[in-house]
């Protein structure tokens, strides 16, 4: 009943050397779509929202920011022991670190219509206390793969492209 029509998700995930972790996806769909991302924290995290990136923000710990790629924009808000009459109407922003044991918790929803099938990627970026800015751009977006650009302030851009099936990925 929800999901009228086709619809299929792929994931591609990198993890670079220097700490950052690309996450690209891909909706196949044959109509419009609403699109729901969430990012989880954990309860102790002060959580951000930074234009349409969000990030942690405790001083002397480990943080992260998590930039979005995508040529559409998204609507972002961070929600904390959220009752399923919210906005989105589920619980969302709960952790339990075991069995009926629940706090509050941030997790940063993404909100975005999609007209026909589309990829994205997402640039998660951790550090200890302050996490530098991080930018990216889809330079190709096929069948076959997704190529993204990403700057990071004082660094030389590099290129990454992520396969969507077979085949690894690779950096230039």
């Amino acid at each position: 009943g929800r999901l009228a029509g086709r619809a299929a998700h792929t994931r591609a995930v990198l993890y670079l050397k220097s700490g950052l972790i690309v996450v690209a996806d891909r909706i196949e769909t044959d109509r419009p779509r609403k699109l729901d991302a969430l990012w989880h924290w954990h309860p102790r995290c002060t959580v951000e929202i930074e234009g349409q990136a969000v990030r942690s923000v405790d001083p002397g710990v480990g943080n992260l920011r998590i930039a979005p790629v995508a040529g559409f924009d998204w609507a972002v808000e961070t929600v904390k022991g959220q009752e399923p009459a919210g906005i989105h109407g589920t619980m969302q922003g709960w952790y339990a670190r075991c069995y009926q044991n629940w706090e509050p918790s941030p997790a940063s929803v993404y909100t975005a219509r999609i007209e026909r099938t589309t990829a994205f990627a997402w640039l998660l970026l951790p550090a200890r206390g302050e996490v530098p800015a991080i930018l990216g751009e889809i330079v190709e977006n096929t069948d076959e793969a997704i190529e993204i650009r990403i700057r990071r302030l004082g660094q030389e851009p590099f290129t990454v492209r992520l396969p969507w099936r077979g085949n690894a990925p690779m950096t230039s």
